[in-house]
């Protein structure tokens, strides 16, 4: 799998980074790769991060919005950048492991498909709460909107 981010200003677009293969990074539990069927959906640039929303579509997907620090104008990523979860692993983890119980509480993250940072610096996240939608015939929990704020990962 590639990946391409691009970034520009005033209409100029250039590469920041490519993966052939990402790699998450996940406290214990979860590889630090392996192979999900993992899709962008959007990605938020901020001063210092992107954010990056990734729906889960197959069961086991460690995270479904990370970061990755935004690289100095004309440099780009490393070649083994990982993804790290956003705000925390503790947000993800419950649909991550697919624990039917966790799930119906619905205060986790569970398939984020949408993210937006506002003039204020607050990370808008919409999750469509739909565990696996690949294999999915129901919603685990009603569509959310969460807001953090980007920089500390605080819930607002």
């Amino acid at each position: 799998m590639s990946l391409l981010l691009v970034a520009g200003s005033y209409g100029e677009l250039y590469e920041i980074g490519s993966w052939r293969l990402l790699t998450f990074n996940p406290p214990g539990g979860f590889p630090a790769s392996s192979s999900y069927h993992t899709v962008f959906t959007g990605i938020e640039v901020t001063s210092d991060r992107l954010f990056l929303s990734m729906p889960r579509y197959s069961e086991g997907q460690p995270i479904t919005l990370g970061w990755v620090p935004k690289p100095q104008l004309g440099s780009r990523l490393p070649q083994d950048q990982v993804i790290n979860a956003f705000p925390n692993y503790g947000w993800h983890r419950a649909a991550a492991a697919g624990r039917t119980s966790a799930l119906n509480n619905c205060s986790s993250l569970i398939s984020v498909y949408r993210t937006r940072v506002d003039v204020c610096g607050r990370l808008w996240v919409l999750d469509a709460g739909i565990p696996h939608t690949a294999a999915a015939s129901s919603r685990s929990c009603p569509p959310k909107m969460l807001v953090f704020h980007a920089t500390s990962g605080q819930l607002v």
